[in-house]
């Protein structure tokens, strides 16, 4: 039954198909980004509001480098990706705002993929200026200065070209 499920994925949700091919399309326009930035191996945080995670397992498989030579991964993926002010599931964070964003700041990207109501204003206080689109439609990027505003950077100028192999991160 476990090899049948392995191969077949049968028993999965129908939106599962999707996520995996979304997550991996915006891995790996993650790590163009971070090449064409020419920025070594920065923190990422995703924001999967009341999500089990799923984007961030598979981020993380996909963030492999090539020839698995250090360094591993083309970017430290952060374990926390869904933060409220109660958990409403055993992977959802207990948290307050200024604690979320406090968090968030120590990642130089943020890369929004499931947002709520509730992290919608944290997001709004990170950001220079608000994006001209929803935040799933941007990554949030900073300059090494952990101070600075973060800068909404469109998914889709690094979407373009992901049938093509990913860039290698610069080590």
């Amino acid at each position: 039954r476990s090899l049948d499920y392995m191969m077949t994925r049968a028993n999965e949700k129908p939106e599962f198909a999707g996520t995996v091919a979304r997550y991996t399309q915006e891995t790996k326009a993650l790590l163009r980004l971070i090449r064409g930035k020419n920025i070594t191996k920065p923190s990422v945080t995703m924001v999967l509001q009341g999500t089990e995670g799923f984007g961030v397992e598979i981020a993380r498989y996909h963030s492999i480098t090539p020839g698995m030579k250090p360094p591993f991964y083309g970017f430290d993926l952060k374990h926390r990706f869904s933060w409220g002010p109660r958990s409403v599931n055993p992977w959802m964070t207990q948290s307050t705002p200024p604690d979320v964003s406090r968090t968030l700041r120590q990642s130089r990207i943020i890369w929004p993929g499931v947002i709520d109501d509730w992290i919608k204003p944290v997001l709004d206080g990170l950001a220079k200026q608000p994006c001209s689109g929803p935040y799933t439609d941007f990554f949030l990027i900073r300059g090494s200065d952990p101070n600075s505003a973060y800068i909404c950077e469109p998914k889709a100028r690094w979407l373009n070209s992901v049938n093509a192999r990913a860039p290698a991160v610069r080590r």
